[in-house]
């Protein structure tokens, strides 16, 4: 993977200096990208675990193979960087960018918000929601006493 470098990091030391700090941010990004995908493996391995995380404008970055199936999505491909309004109805994408809004402004999660859960063919049920920020990601944890 190839990440693109824009910066002076150990310009001032003269050299080719340079290159060895480009790749020690490479090896650190790369390592964040690995515990990061490791971290979503285990929740994958949740029985009835929903969730999904989203960046900073609220697009898709990940989301769980559950929830997927749940709106009727079949690959990572068809989420991953849409929005709430790409996948929702207009009503239920507002409230979703709303919660979305307060998590980022004001860096704190929002913990077991319990709504109505009614996604498409299937029967509507309580549900209980979190979000959390994640270093200028936000989080969505969802269970219900029916999983």
């Amino acid at each position: 993977m190839a990440i693109p470098y824009h910066g002076d990091f150990g310009r001032r030391r003269g050299g080719n200096g340079w290159i060895s700090d480009r790749s020690r941010v490479q090896s650190k990004v790369l390592q964040q990208i690995s515990e990061f995908s490791q971290t979503l493996d285990v929740f994958e391995r949740i029985p009835g675990a929903i969730f999904m995380v989203k960046d900073l404008d609220s697009r898709y970055i990940y989301m769980s193979i559950l929830l997927r199936e749940v709106i009727h999505q079949k690959s990572p491909e068809d989420v991953i960087g849409k929005t709430d309004f790409d996948l929702f109805p207009k009503m239920i994408a507002e409230s979703f960018r709303q919660n979305d809004l307060l998590v980022f402004h004001h860096g704190k999660p929002l913990v077991n918000e319990v709504h109505l859960t009614c996604f498409f063919s299937q029967s509507p049920l309580w549900s209980f929601s979190s979000k959390y920020p994640v270093h200028g990601l936000v989080a969505f944890l969802e269970s219900s006493p029916n999983a």
